[in-house]
């Protein structure tokens, strides 16, 4: 087992970030097995065959006249730019008085995006707030910690609440989020790797030794595919497996196709299963909009999965935007304003709600 022993920030940053994303999706002409294969041998499993596919079977995707891969719904007036600027003056009104947290406390990514202090996590011993730019979200049951992605000062706070939680990670953030050339160099705004990127491969940092043990190939076809890594992490004589869901082709401020929003909440929900009761910790870059919308879908996935979501539109007699919007504003005084952050994202929810709605309860 190699490790590499540094106080400096994670392991070191590849020279060429271009095509080394974890999720690459393989050119048409390839097939599923062999991108795989090269996908595991670039991360050190050189002389294995790769791990078998969980696949997610279509007969599972919603019954709906509509195709997948195509817009669901069409809202009439007003328009969704109209009803988005219009939940920004609400989240305004909303937050306004509520206390946040001072940013060198919880390391602020951005200066500009706070950090609401009341539902911030706690140290499960000593109750006292986790130094964290995160939050506690609770969306119709479902409990979710947003937050941003590590930063070089919150590597054992982060790696301590993970383990503290019993938590499954789901990494939202790509090749895109990691170039410092595009934050001018801010190390703190980039969003350096916080894990060992090989198989067997260790991290020890702060009294805490992360190692990579296996990586696991998901997906629906080549074109949507995500991957679920196992770290083994220890901390003084505590030593468990945590497991990382990394779905990288989903770039900040922007939406995903439908089909991707599906099949990403099919497979986290799975290895929910096959890996027992966890609390989901999602990051992105700022833990904001890509981890927003993320958590709305699951919450919306877990509410159709209990038969409340049909009940609830039959006796409250709701419709897809006004759930959306009260979803996005229950995540936000708990988040902050930028809880889904863009308009893509905001329909990207409304398509999925539909979707749900059009398929059959369990």
């Amino acid at each position: 087992m190699a490790f590499s022993i540094s106080n400096s920030w994670g392991p070191p940053v590849p020279k060429s970030l271009s095509g080394s994303d974890e999720n690459a999706v393989p050119t048409p002409d390839e097939k599923p097995n062999t991108a795989i294969k090269n996908t595991l041998k670039t991360s050190g499993e050189k002389d294995k065959e790769p791990s078998k596919v969980l696949k997610i079977s279509r007969e599972n995707f919603p019954a709906a006249a509509h195709s997948i891969n195509q817009p669901v719904i069409t809202l009439p007036f007003p328009s969704y730019q109209t009803r988005f600027k219009l939940l920004e003056s609400t989240t305004d009104l909303m937050l306004t008085g509520i206390e946040m947290a001072p940013n060198f406390e919880v390391d602020a990514r951005f200066y500009n995006i706070p950090c609401i202090h009341s539902s911030r996590p706690k140290d499960r011993v000593t109750q006292k707030h986790r130094k964290l730019h995160a939050n506690e979200v609770n969306l119709c049951g479902l409990k979710i910690i947003c937050t941003q992605a590590p930063t070089p000062n919150t590597y054992s706070e982060f790696w301590n609440t993970i383990c503290d939680l019993n938590a499954m990670i789901i990494d939202l953030t790509n090749d895109n989020d990691r170039k410092p050339e595009s934050f001018k160099g801010d190390l703190k705004v980039t969003a350096l790797p916080y894990y060992p990127q090989e198989v067997n491969e260790g991290i020890e940092r702060d009294g805490i030794t992360v190692t990579l043990k296996k990586i696991e190939r998901l997906s629906i076809d080549p074109a949507v595919q995500f991957t679920c890594n196992e770290y083994l992490v220890k901390i003084n004589d505590l030593t468990q497996s945590v497991f990382r869901v990394n779905f990288s082709t989903w770039n900040d401020f922007q939406g995903i196709k439908l089909i991707e929003l599906v099949g990403l909440v099919e497979c986290i929900e799975k290895l929910k299963e096959k890996y027992g009761e966890k609390i989901y910790v999602i990051h992105c870059r700022a833990g904001m909009g890509r981890t927003g919308t993320l958590s709305i879908a699951l919450a919306m996935w877990k509410m159709h999965q209990t038969n409340t979501l049909k009940a609830y539109f039959n006796t409250a007699s709701e419709s897809i935007e006004k759930t959306v919007d009260q979803l996005i504003l229950l995540g936000r005084v708990k988040r902050g304003k930028l809880f889904v952050s863009s308009l893509p994202q905001y329909i990207l929810l409304h398509e999925y709600l539909a979707c749900l709605l059009a398929k059959p309860s369990p």
